[in-house]
């Protein structure tokens, strides 16, 4: 099959793929699951107009609202509390749905920034399916949760850069994809603070010469960007945010009575004192947060150290819901980058380099990696695994391109990466779902020699972050 025709047919597969995957089913359970307590919550109020305390930036929970507002949805028969039963009526479905699109789109996200790195068609391909078979991916996805628009927006991110460094300098082209990176930069850390790791990438890339600034003028134009750009969709996010949230609630009470007072329009306190005020409440909370049972240290996510039970056993024993790591897709990203690395270091030792292409390639993705991930080594709270799933995406690049970047063709290596990757995923259907029937049979599957230091599996699932 030529090369126009798979530019058409990959994509296309992955994006009929992930629909199938991610929007399916939407509708159940119809229960607050896991986290929805706090940001399905949050989410309503801005159909209800009551202040909340949030313990992130609210373009994720502005998001969610949307899909809520399409479908007219009624907030005000649901109290939240976990694992209460939606009422009936209430388009849960609605509330997930911008989530689940997300998701959707993140292997066909995944293959076009494998393809801005020149990795070849079915290579990329290979990315995006391999992201696809995620479990962890798929059932962050698929509630009213905020974490799976961190890599959305930081792929994003990503993909417009390595585009706009492609384009001709000073073409219209390369300021047009400049600007999309710094929109999807600034919707990334206004979802969450972690979301600055695409700032990183994009600031290093270019202090380190990873993706060179063609002369002063670029350089100027890219430190403007990711500076001026980024703040301003931050400060928008909090002006809809106070925009929509103009009633005094029992949620609100950690705020002073000056803020509350300021929600009716009436008090003293006007945007910059109320957005001072929410992040000094925020980062109390950050500060104060509590220990969780299903918390994990950043250094054990490569081997997903701990997953995450979002429906516990005790819950519904026949209809378990469990966010972890597909081990195939998980254990070739941390094999090939941590163990690629040594391999690498090796190889330069003894003379034997790669193309320049290639490596230039690799140490972008190395960088992608690192931002991801090594910044949680100094958060002082519990942390969680769906930390590093922006991390854990940039493994998977990497290793494709290290173990498979100077094949013309698929290798039976190749092949079976695909393959056992969407059998396991298969396998591990009935915990991603919650079908009835065998979640015990699938609990097994990421039992393997990989993640032995999993712990047992949590009775209860408290409200993470």
């Amino acid at each position: 099959m030529g090369t126009d025709k798979h530019r058409l047919l990959f994509p296309a597969l992955l994006l009929v793929a992930g629909a199938a995957t991610r929007l399916t089913g939407l509708a159940q359970p119809d229960r607050v699951v896991w986290d929805e307590e706090c940001f399905g919550a949050a989410a309503a109020r801005y159909l209800t107009g009551e202040m909340s305390l949030e313990f992130h930036p609210p373009l994720g929970k502005l998001l969610i609202a949307l899909g809520l507002h399409l479908a007219n949805a009624d907030p005000s028969g649901s109290n939240f509390a976990h694992e209460s039963t939606y009422p009936d009526g209430y388009p849960v479905w609605a509330g997930r749905l911008v989530p689940a699109l997300a998701g959707a789109l993140l292997p066909w996200i995944v293959y076009l920034v494998g393809r801005a790195l020149s990795m070849r068609p079915w290579l990329a391909f290979l990315a995006g399916v391999l992201a696809l078979a995620d479990a962890a991916l798929a059932v962050e996805c698929r509630f009213q949760l905020i974490d799976v628009f961190v890599p959305f927006f930081g792929l994003l991110a990503v993909l417009g850069f390595l585009r706009h460094a492609a384009a001709p300098a000073g073409s219209r082209a390369s300021s047009a994809w400049l600007l999309a990176s710094a929109l999807a930069a600034g919707a990334a850390i206004s979802v969450k603070w972690t979301g600055g790791a695409a700032l990183l990438v994009v600031g290093f890339a270019t202090l380190f010469g990873v993706v060179r600034a063609r002369g002063a003028q670029e350089w100027t134009a890219r430190a403007a960007a990711f500076t001026l750009v980024p703040i301003a969709v931050y400060l928008a996010s909090f002006a809809v945010h106070f925009a929509l949230l103009t009633r005094d609630s029992e949620a609100a009470r950690a705020f002073s009575p000056e803020f509350r007072a300021s929600l009716d329009g009436h008090g003293p306190m006007g945007f910059w004192g109320k957005l001072v005020e929410q992040h000094r409440v925020v980062l109390k909370i950050h500060r104060t947060y509590p220990p969780h049972p299903n918390s994990s240290a950043w250094h054990t996510w490569p081997v997903m150290g701990r997953y995450i039970a979002i429906r516990g056993p005790k819950v519904d024993p026949d209809r378990v819901i469990v966010l972890v790591g597909n081990p195939i897709v998980w254990g070739f990203g941390a094999a090939a980058t941590l163990g690629g690395l040594g391999v690498l270091l090796w190889r330069r030792l003894c003379g034997a380099r790669l193309d320049p292409g290639r490596s230039r390639t690799l140490a972008f993705l190395l960088l992608v990696y690192a931002a991801n991930w090594l910044p949680f080594a100094l958060v002082g709270r519990d942390m969680f695994a769906y930390h590093y799933l922006s991390a854990m995406l940039a493994s998977v690049l990497f290793g494709l391109v290290l173990a498979f970047g100077g094949e013309e063709r698929p290798t039976r290596w190749a092949w079976a990466v695909g393959l056992s990757a969407v059998g396991v995923f298969a396998l591990m259907a009935p915990i991603v779902y919650g079908f009835p029937g065998f979640p015990y049979l699938a609990l097994a599957i990421p039992a393997l020699p990989l993640l032995a230091l999993i712990p047992r599996l949590p009775v209860s699932a408290r409200t993470g972050a």
